[in-house]
């Protein structure tokens, strides 16, 4: 077989000069078509005419000349087969660049309308800036002001023992909750306003939990004597005490322990532990009178109801409706007692919202919404059975893919989103004729508020991933693509430092731990000790504090973590970064003119008429433009390797 004949017929893409060498065996090309190649002989150049030397002589120079004029011609024959494969694997690379551009050309025309309806999905009813006000009023008036009525005053956040608890309900909650009070009773009043039109929904609800006495135990080989053998250790649900206790007065109040599990609720997140939505319970109704509740908070304290021996959790908890915004706050004021006697006050205020029917079109419009998340959720899974049928086997290179990898993460983010969102309308719609719970505290209305957050926090990440995922589609400009291009020309080093620097913070972690935890909040857990020790390398660290507390090993502790961290890692990591940019910029030249008129034909390119009238008869077969270059692509690659396999 003629190598000449098994050349595919290509034209190089570009400002290239064309090449068509299908060529028979013994043919001559037109002198314009056959490259002009330095030091090799063209076959146009006919040998010099023989000398008058005899007939003998004659003959033999004749052959000795077309000797040269075969090898001549066998060699212009090889160099030709030659720049033939180089063009047509030119014009393969080419082609496959062609697909990638196409492809994500495709992907952006679908990308862009998605964009814009998820910006509507997550903002279409969230007031932002009304949120933050509506959990400021709230907090504002609860714990927004100094205890009254006593010498030395305090705020929420100052509670040190149960005493400093009893006059925070006493004297400033109850106090401000009942300010408009005109001491009527129930059934004049059944319903309270915080600030403005805020209403109070049912009762507000006090919860503790405590743990039995023996709970930890006492080394005796320290403490010996007299001393009480009762020990109140850390709480857990295997230390809970669930005894009755409480006042033994004729008026007096008894406390009994309630099963979590015949409760709606949610479990409480405190930094020492977590606690469930059971416990030991006491309401107050916010339709009495202000009579009425100091004197049930007078009762609570005489029975014991926090104390600073046992109690380990204590909450106030309440519901505030805001009609103007159809909105509802939920204040979480919860208090961890550890086992040392440190009373920890923390607050929580979250903003939700209760579907109606006059939610109906939003709904209607987040339902349709995740129908386009489900048609991306079967795309990506076709697109993963396409690789698997094809016969090079793409499957691992598919699944290896970082932008598949994320674009799968944000999509299973969007199904969690949906799920909680799916759970919060259900169950809104089943608690919808139990609204407004007079007289007693809407437990229910706690995992309403949950299901709704969750699809917040769903959210948020969505919306990091989803605008994040944009840099996909920066591969189709030089210049913003040149980004992505240094990050996977750095990969493998920048996740090489990474890891040693996070494995260098975690060995700082430990060691401050070691050091400030007993007199600094800032390293008194793991968790919290780390993030420090990021912030610090942003400035934020307050030096002479770490002084004070360890004045001997502070200068080589922090010295030594800002030079291997910052001055060494960082700066590394920036140094690769660099390289790594140079090096592309290098490889691959800006021109700012090039660059124009590459898109300007690309545009032009696109609307001519023959290439729509393609793409339609293209989209009548079921077939698109990437499929089509994709089998040609595959055909070509598939020629050139018969080809070299005939040529060894």
């Amino acid at each position: 077989m003629d190598p000449l004949q098994a050349i595919p017929s290509v034209r190089s893409v570009g400002r290239r000069r064309s090449v068509r060498y299908m060529l028979p065996h013994g043919a001559a090309a037109p002198a314009e078509e056959l490259p002009v190649i330095e030091g090799v002989p063209s076959l146009s150049q006919e040998p010099a005419a023989p000398g008058d030397a005899g007939v003998v002589p004659a003959v033999a120079a004749r052959s000795r000349r077309m000797s040269a004029c075969e090898e001549r011609r066998a060699s212009e024959v090889s160099v030709v087969h030659k720049l033939a494969a180089i063009e047509a694997g030119f014009v393969l690379r080419r082609l496959k660049e062609k697909i990638n551009t196409m492809s994500l050309l495709q992907e952006l025309m679908l990308y862009i309308p998605f964009l814009i309806m998820f910006i509507f999905f997550f903002l279409l009813g969230r007031a932002n800036e009304s949120t933050f006000y509506m959990a400021e009023s709230s907090r504002n008036l609860v714990v927004g002001n100094e205890f009254p009525h006593i010498p030395v005053l305090r705020h929420y956040e100052d509670i040190v023992n149960s005493d400093d608890w009893y006059q925070w309900v006493t004297n400033e909650v109850l106090e401000n909750v009942w300010a408009t009070d005109d001491t009527s009773d129930s059934t004049t009043q059944p319903t309270r306003y915080g600030q403005g039109q805020n209403l109070f929904l049912g009762a507000i609800r006090l919860r503790a939990l405590r743990v039995t006495d023996h709970s930890c135990t006492v080394n005796d080989h320290v403490v010996t004597g007299n001393f009480s053998s009762a020990c109140f250790g850390k709480y857990s649900r295997g230390n809970e005490d669930k005894a009755e206790y409480g006042s033994n007065a004729t008026d007096g109040l008894r406390f009994r322990w309630t099963d979590p599990s015949s409760l709606s609720g949610i479990t409480t997140m405190g930094l020492i532990s977590s606690y469930h939505p059971g416990g030991y319970m006491v309401s107050i109704n916010v339709s009495d009178s202000m009579a009425t509740a100091h004197s049930t908070m007078v009762k609570l304290k005489e029975a014991g109801f926090v104390d600073d021996i046992r109690t380990r959790f204590v909450v106030l908890q309440f519901f505030v409706y805001l009609p103007q915004l159809d909105s509802y706050v939920w204040g979480n004021l919860y208090t961890e007692v550890s086992a040392g006697g440190a009373w920890l006050p923390h607050t929580e205020f979250r903003v939700f919202q209760y579907w109606t029917s006059q939610s109906r079109g939003q709904t209607i419009f987040n339902f349709f919404f995740f129908g386009v998340v489900a048609f991306f959720l079967a795309r990506w899974l076709w697109r993963l059975f396409a690789a698997y049928r094809n016969p090079d086997d793409r499957v691992y290179s598919f699944l290896t893919s970082f932008w598949n990898v994320f674009e799968l993460a944000n999509l299973l983010c969007f199904v969690v989103n949906f799920g909680f969102h799916w759970a919060w309308w259900r169950k809104c719609q089943a608690l919808s004729k139990e609204f407004p719970y007079f007289g007693r505290y809407p437990a229910v209305l706690e995992e309403v508020a949950w299901l709704y957050l969750g699809q917040s926090y769903a959210g948020a990440f969505n919306t990091v991933l989803t605008f994040v995922q944009a840099m996909k589609y920066a591969a189709l400009n030089p210049r913003l693509g040149l980004i992505l291009r240094v990050l996977r020309r750095c990969q493998s080093s920048i996740v090489g430092l990474l890891a040693i620097f996070v494995w260098l913070v975690f060995a700082y972690t430990v060691a401050g731990c070691g050091l400030y935890a007993a007199g600094l909040r800032a390293y008194f857990d793991l968790s919290t000790a780390y993030s420090t020790l990021v912030r610090m390398l942003l400035g934020d660290f307050d030096y002479n504090e770490m002084w004070l507390e360890n004045r001997w090993l502070t200068p080589l502790f922090f010295w030594s973590f800002v030079i291997l961290s910052l001055f060494l890692v960082l700066n590394f990591i920036i140094g690769i970064l660099a390289d790594g940019f140079e090096k592309e910029k290098e490889a691959i030249p800006l021109d700012e003119d090039e660059e124009f008129v590459d898109a300007l034909a690309s545009v032009v390119d696109f609307f001519r008429p023959r290439n729509i009238l393609m793409r339609i008869k293209l989209f009548l077969r079921c077939k698109s433009e990437v499929e089509v270059l994709q089998g040609a692509a595959r055909r070509l690659a598939r020629k050139l390797e018969e080809e070299r396999a005939e040529d060894d």
